[in-house]
């Protein structure tokens, strides 16, 4: 994968008169995304008139605007497009990765691995983990649970998924007005939106967003019903589903056995 100033190029467009324009991503930075515009000659590319951000969804929105600017300014025609697939990071929480101890096979094997010298913390302090592992598709729940594998935030699907639940945790802890330290999201004026801050998980989210789900049913004033009322409700409705009753057949005439 093509590097530049540590970040890793993950899409790049480039045109017939050797200019183009790159998205670079290095979550260890403080600003983990950037946009530059590239030329190439000879072979050789350079990255010029970086534009920093700290989201994703800004960076992206950043660098397909630059590359729409320069189309209709310039005419020029679009010769190579290089994005990279997205991949998936997992880390081994519970023993050091060695033989048996990751999933492997069925066309998804790891494209990397690298064990830790101690288990450390990582995803901002959220878990430790002895070791990580880097695959092209996304591994199954199943395979997560038997080898006991954490995904890692910045996972596509994780990602995506986070953002979504930010959007509702967001706007309750401003109106609960939550104290920065305990808030799970902030506010980002680049993306417009709620982003997860960074020792939040999807598994805190999850669980937060089912607490705003219980809060806003009690103060709504719906109360469940009982185990005994959703039981009754389940044979009624079984009885008014079941199939009428068929004709009942006649015993065999036996004569006078």
């Amino acid at each position: 994968m093509e590097r530049n100033a540590g970040y890793e190029i993950k899409r790049l467009l480039l045109y017939d008169d050797n200019t183009g324009f790159a998205l670079g991503e290095n979550l260890r930075a403080p600003d983990p995304y950037v946009t530059w515009k590239v030329t190439e000659e000879r072979g050789r590319r350079s990255f010029d008139w970086g534009h920093y951000f700290t989201t994703e969804r800004a960076a992206v929105k950043d660098f397909l605007k630059r590359a729409a600017d320069y189309e209709k300014d310039n005419s020029v025609s679009l010769v190579s497009e290089g994005p990279q697939p997205d991949s998936f990071k997992y880390y081994s929480t519970q023993r050091p990765i060695d033989i048996g101890t990751f999933p492997k096979g069925g066309g998804n094997d790891p494209i990397r691995f690298q064990n830790y010298d101690k288990r450390l913390p990582v995803e901002g302090g959220a878990f430790l983990a002895w070791g990580e592992l880097e695959y092209g598709k996304q591994l199954t729940e199943d395979e997560m649970f038997c080898y006991e594998l954490q995904p890692s935030r910045d996972n596509p699907d994780v990602w995506r998924r986070m953002d979504a639940l930010a959007q509702t945790v967001g706007p309750w802890e401003d109106m609960r007005q939550f104290p920065e330290g305990r808030r799970l999201t902030e506010w980002s004026s680049e993306a417009g939106a709620y982003v997860p801050k960074a020792k939040a998980t999807v598994e805190k989210l999850v669980e937060c967003t089912e607490s705003i789900r219980v809060q806003r049913v009690l103060l709504a004033g719906d109360k469940q019903p009982s185990i005994r009322d959703q039981l009754k409700t389940a044979q009624r409705e079984a009885q008014e589903h079941r199939a009428p009753d068929g004709p009942k057949k006649k015993a065999p005439d036996r004569g006078d056995r």
